[in-house]
C-alpha cells in the first residue's frame, strides 16, 4: 500500500470516528430535551424540535471540524506516534510531497521509497479502530429512541405531528381551499403554497396552515390577528368570505405572539358584475300625436354567470306641475335564449291599450337579473314616449333631445317613494332603512331648495319667517301664496328630518300637508317671479387692454385630501427605521400595514414578502431600506405636481410679472 493511498484511507476513518462522536451526542441532547418536554408538562413537540435543531448544529459543526483539522501531515504524526520503527519517514514524504521544492529531486524519490517499504503490510482498521464509536452510537441511538418513543405514546396528535416534523420552527404545510359561490355549480379548488389567491365574491376560504410552533395567526392590515385553530390532525385551520381584495400576512409563532416565520398572501376578490342590458330597438326617445300607434322593442341581455329573468318595465306620467300622478307596469316579452349567459327579448307595445291622453308620457327600460340569488336588478338606459297635440308636426319615431325638467324629481314623486318605501320597511335591516330614508331625505331636501329658489331666495330662519304669519294674515305683507310656500317649505323641513330619523310614518303627513300647500300656491291666479340681474354687455373696444402684469390665472394649488393614507404611510415609516437600523424582523403587523399602501402593485407585493422572509439581519436591514424609499417615492410622487408648479413660477401676486417677462424676452 502507497503512503498517499494509506493516508488518505486514514482520514476518511477518523473523520468517521469524529462523525460518529457528534451523532452520539445528538442523540444525547434529543434524548434530554424531549424528557425535559415530558416532565414540564408535556410540551414534547417543543422539546423534540429544540433537541434536533441543536443536534444538527452539533454534527455540523463536528463534520466542518473534522474536515478541516484531519490534514495529511496530522494524519502521518499520529500514525507515526502509533506504530514503532517509521523513524519519521511517514512524516518527512508527506511534508516532501505537499512541497517538493524543499529538497533535490532524488531525495523525495528516495524518502517516498523508503517510507513505502516500512507501511507495507499496516492495515487501516489496526490504528484506528470503528469498533467503539459505532457501539457508542448504537447505544445512544437506542436510548435517544427509547425516550421519544416513551414520549410519543403518550403525546396528542398535534403534537405526535410536530415531534415528527423536527427542522426549524415555521411552516410545514400552507394550503388554500376556495369554495366558489354555490350559484356558480363549481367544484372547490385547492391550491398548495399558493403566492396569490383570486377568487369570486362570495366564495369560502379555508386556510389549512401546518407548523412545527404552537401558535399560528392571520394577519391583515387595519384588523385584529386572528389566531388559528388546530383541529383533530394537527393542522391550524381557519374559514370565511373574503369581501375585498386584501393582502393577508399569515405567521407562526409562540404562545406569547412572537412571530418565528411569515407567509405574505395576497386575495384578490373579484366582483359579480351586474348584467349587461340594453335596448337595442328603437333605442331612443319618442313622440306621437295620439297613442294609436305601435311601438316594436328589442332587448339584449348578457352576463358572464347566467341570465335568470329578463323584464320590460314602465312608469306613466300624467299630470303636470305637482299633479303628476306616477303608475307602474310591466310589457310581456318573448324571450329567446340563445345559452344561459345570452337571453334576447322581443315585444310588440300597443300604446292604445294604455289608455293615455294629451300631455302623457311613459318613461320604460329594460331589467335583468343573473343568477346571484342576492344581486340587484341590473337597468338599461331610460327612453320615454311623449303623446300630445303639439308633437302632431312630428312624425313617427321622432326622437327627442333630453328635457332634465320633465323628471325633476317633484314633491308628489317624493311621497310616492315614501310610500314604496314604507311598504317593503319588514324587508330592510335596520342599517339598510337607514340608508335608504337618508337617500329619501336628500331628495325632499333637493325639492325643498327648488322650493325656496321659486319663492325668492333662501329662508334664513323658518322659525322668524313664520312668527310673521300674522303679519301675511293682517294685510301688511298680504300674498296668500308667499304664504302657502312658506308653510310648504317648513312641512318639507319636518318631513325630512323626519325621513332621517327614520319615520317614513311620520314623514308622510308632513309631505303630504307640503303638497297640499304647493297646489295651493300653484293656483292659476298666482304668479312667482324670481327677479334676475341684466345681463351687462362685453365692451369689445376694452378687451385685451390695461396692464396685464395685473392679471393671472386662478390655478388651485393640488393638496393631498387622502389624509388617511398620509397618516398610513408616516406609521409604516416610523416603524420601519428601527428595523432598518437593527436588523430586527419585521412583525406581521408592519408587513400587513406596509403592504396595505398598494394592493395592486405586484413591485409592492414583492418588496412586501421579502421583508417577511428575511431570515437574518443584513437581508432584513435590506428589506427594510428597500420599503423606505418606496413609500418615501410614493409620499413624494404625490406632492410632485404641487412642487414642479411652485418651481415652475412664482405663486400670488408675482405670477402676472413672471408671465409679463416671460413673453418680453421671448419677443427680443
Amino acid at each position: 500500500m502507497g503512503v498517499t493511498m494509506l493516508v488518505e484511507r486514514l482520514r476518511l476513518r477518523l473523520r468517521s470516528v469524529d462523525a460518529l462522536r457528534a451523532l452520539v451526542a445528538a442523540a444525547i441532547v434529543l434524548a434530554g430535551t424531549t424528557a425535559s418536554g415530558l416532565l414540564m408538562g408535556g410540551a414534547i413537540a417543543h422539546g423534540a424540535v429544540a433537541g434536533l435543531t441543536l443536534g444538527a448544529a452539533i454534527v455540523a459543526a463536528g463534520l466542518r471540524r473534522s474536515w478541516r483539522s484531519w490534514t495529511p501531515a496530522r494524519v502521518a504524526r499520529l500514525v507515526e506516534a502509533r506504530v514503532p520503527g517509521l523513524d519519521n519517514l511517514l512524516i518527512t514524504a508527506v511534508e516532501l510531497s505537499a512541497a517538493p521544492g524543499r529538497a533535490t529531486a532524488r531525495m523525495p524519490v528516495e524518502v517516498a521509497r523508503q517510507a513505502a517499504e516500512r507501511v507495507t503490510g499496516l492495515v487501516p482498521a489496526s490504528i484506528v479502530p470503528l469498533g467503539r464509536p459505532l457501539a457508542m452510537m448504537a447505544l445512544a441511538a437506542g436510548c435517544a429512541g427509547a425516550v421519544v418513543g416513551m414520549a410519543l405514546r403518550t403525546a396528542g396528535p398535534g403534537e405526535v405531528r410536530d415531534a415528527a416534523a423536527g427542522g426549524p420552527t415555521g411552516f410545514t404545510r400552507l394550503q388554500a381551499v376556495v369554495t366558489p359561490p354555490p350559484y356558480l355549480g363549481e367544484p372547490p379548488q385547492t391550491v398548495d403554497d399558493p403566492a396569490e389567491l383570486t377568487v369570486r365574491a362570495g366564495s369560502l376560504l379555508r386556510l389549512d396552515v401546518g407548523a412545527t410552533t404552537g401558535m399560528v395567526w392571520v394577519q391583515e392590515a387595519g384588523a385584529d390577528a386572528r389566531a388559528l385553530h388546530r383541529d383533530a390532525s394537527g393542522l391550524f385551520t381557519v374559514q370565511w368570505s373574503p369581501g375585498a381584495t386584501t393582502t393577508l400576512v399569515v405567521a407562526t409563532g409562540d404562545s406569547a405572539g412572537v412571530a418565528t416565520d411569515t407567509r405574505l398572501l395576497p386575495v384578490v376578490v373579484v366582483p359579480d358584475l351586474p348584467p349587461r342590458v340594453r335596448i337595442a330597438a328603437p333605442g331612443r326617445d319618442l313622440a306621437f300625436g295620439s297613442a294609436a300607434h305601435v311601438v316594436k322593442v328589442q332587448v339584449e341581455a348578457e352576463d358572464a354567470d347566467g341570465v335568470s329573468a329578463l323584464e320590460l318595465r314602465f312608469t306613466r306620467l300624467s299630470g303636470s306641475g305637482e299633479t303628476f300622478t306616477f303608475s307602474e307596469g310591466r310589457v310581456p316579452l318573448e324571450v329567446e335564449r340563445q345559452d344561459h349567459r345570452r337571453w334576447t327579448a322581443h315585444a310588440t307595445w300597443s300604446l292604445a291599450s294604455l289608455g293615455l291622453g294629451d300631455g302623457d308620457a311613459i318613461a320604460y327600460r329594460a331589467v335583468a337579473k343573473d343568477v346571484n340569488p342576492v344581486s340587484d336588478w341590473a337597468s338599461s338606459e331610460s327612453y320615454t314616449v311623449e303623446i300630445g297635440r303639439r308633437l302632431e308636426i312630428a312624425s313617427a319615431g321622432f326622437a327627442l333631445p333630453d328635457q332634465d325638467r320633465r323628471y325633476a324629481i317633484s314633491q308628489q314623486m317624493v311621497i310616492v317613494e315614501t310610500e314604496r318605501l314604507q311598504a317593503q320597511r319588514a324587508g330592510h335591516a335596520a342599517a339598510e332603512w337607514g340608508e335608504q330614508t337618508a337617500l329619501l331625505a336628500m331628495e325632499q331636501r333637493m325639492v325643498r331648495s327648488e322650493v325656496v329658489f321659486l319663492s325668492g331666495g333662501e329662508v334664513q330662519d323658518e322659525v322668524e319667517e313664520a312668527a310673521h304669519a300674522d303679519e301675511l294674515q293682517e294685510g301688511r305683507l298680504e300674498n296668500r301664496g308667499r304664504a302657502e310656500m312658506l308653510r310648504a317649505i317648513t312641512q318639507m323641513s319636518r318631513a325630512e328630518a323626519r325621513l332621517m330619523a327614520g319615520d317614513t310614518a311620520g314623514a308622510l303627513v308632513f309631505e303630504r300637508t307640503a303638497l297640499e300647500a304647493l297646489q295651493r300656491a300653484f293656483d292659476r291666479r298666482r304668479y312667482f317671479l324670481r327677479t334676475l340681474p341684466e345681463r351687462a354687455r362685453i365692451d369689445l373696444s376694452r378687451r385685451l387692454s390695461g396692464d396685464r402684469r395685473q392679471a393671472g390665472s386662478f390655478a388651485r394649488p393640488p393638496t393631498r385630501t387622502d389624509g388617511d393614507t398620509l397618516a398610513a404611510e408616516r406609521a409604516v415609516m416610523a416603524e420601519l427605521v428601527p428595523v432598518a437600523e437593527t436588523g430586527a424582523a419585521a412583525t406581521p403587523t408592519l408587513v400587513a400595514n406596509f403592504a396595505s399602501l398598494d394592493l395592486q402593485s405586484p413591485d409592492w407585493r414583492a418588496v412586501a414578502a421579502a421583508l417577511a422572509s428575511a431570515d437574518s439581519a443584513e437581508t432584513r436591514r435590506a428589506a427594510a431600506l428597500d420599503a423606505m424609499n418606496r413609500v418615501a417615492a410614493r409620499a413624494l410622487g404625490s406632492l410632485a405636481p404641487q412642487v414642479s408648479g411652485l418651481l415652475a413660477e412664482p405663486p400670488g401676486a408675482l405670477r402676472g410679472w413672471w408671465a409679463e417677462e416671460s413673453r418680453a424676452r421671448r419677443q427680443r
